[in-house]
């Protein structure tokens, strides 16, 4: 893909393509399973919006996590200019967003630092702040969520914790290895695995 050295962070098949995140390129969509990529960044505008981190799909439309722009979305099957999506996300704190997660319909979004995640509920326009930690000065946003039998596990920069009712209340454990900068989760069956990448690799 022309210009994109600093590497893709996000990739979401979709009906009828492919759409990737880059670094600080932005978004970049094929339909011909790579042969030929199309710039799709067009509404992307806020400070940090071209810096993608991840993707989710609900319904007919794709949501975008950014690093510093705060999340937008888009139409699957019209695709047009990406519109903002972060109302209830302090733009001062939480617009760097490190996971972004349909589950059951409802979006689940971890910004910022202060042990607080995001969360859109189906047919509503208005993220919820809802606290997952006590804040005890220490980084800690919410890295991956996923789904499991039981309710809910996620990952944060400092622990992984699970939820059985819907994210309201959280169990935490502590791996014990230092500030983790990355995290992604895989359910499969009654095994979790989650996996965990410190800033010094």
């Amino acid at each position: 893909i022309p210009g994109v050295e600093h590497g893709i962070n996000a990739i979401q098949p979709v009906e009828g393509g492919i759409y990737i995140g880059t670094a600080i390129k932005g978004v970049f969509f094929t339909s011909d399973m790579g042969s030929l990529w199309h710039q799709r960044s067009s509404g992307l505008t806020n400070l940090g919006a071209m810096e993608i981190r991840a993707f989710t799909v609900r319904e007919d439309e794709i949501f975008v996590a950014t690093i510093g722009g705060g999340i937008y979305k888009n139409s699957i099957t019209n695709p047009g200019v990406w519109s903002h999506f972060s109302e209830g996300i302090p733009w001062n704190t939480s617009w760097s967003i490190y996971s972004l997660k349909n589950i059951d319909g409802d979006l689940y979004a971890g910004g910022g630092v202060n042990a607080y995640y995001y969360r859109n509920r189906k047919n509503t326009s208005v993220w919820e702040e809802i606290p997952f930690d006590w804040f005890t000065g220490e980084a800690n946003g919410m890295l991956a969520f996923e789904k499991y039998s039981g309710g809910i596990v996620a990952s944060s920069n400092l622990a992984i914790y699970k939820s059985n009712d819907g994210g309201i209340n959280w169990l935490k454990y502590s791996p014990g290895v230092g500030l983790i900068e990355k995290s992604d989760i895989m359910v499969k069956g009654n095994n979790i695995v989650v996996t965990l990448s410190k800033s010094a690799r």
